[in-house]
């Protein structure tokens, strides 16, 4: 399989990458050995006794589930989030950041 090749596949998108992995064997192998999947997003959710700081993780790719205890988001309510950062709101409405114990964004 020739480099030049894998460099052509790899700049495909994923569609582009999976069409050309039909053409033939040589393509295919040229296809996949560069085909990289997007990772899933974790889901964040609080458990029923949320009120306590009981959360749950989820690796929607390996299927795991984290239980988490953060007290600190005890009384707020989830409104957004976007590339590790998490946008909180109180019971009052009002926008907020969680405390920065809960750790850094090391995206």
């Amino acid at each position: 399989m020739s480099d030049l090749l894998q460099e052509i596949v790899s700049r495909l998108s994923l569609k582009a990458n999976i069409r050309a992995s039909t053409v033939c064997k040589t393509w295919c192998e040229a296809a996949v050995s560069v085909r990289k999947l997007q990772p899933l997003p974790w889901l964040f959710c609080p458990l029923k006794e949320s009120e306590e700081g009981n959360y749950i993780l989820f690796d929607p790719s390996r299927s795991q589930t984290y239980k988490l205890y953060f007290p600190e988001l005890k009384g707020y309510a989830f409104s957004y989030s976007k590339d590790g950062w998490l946008l909180v709101v109180t019971n009052r409405l009002k926008g907020s950041v969680p405390p920065p114990s809960l750790g850094t964004n090391k995206g």
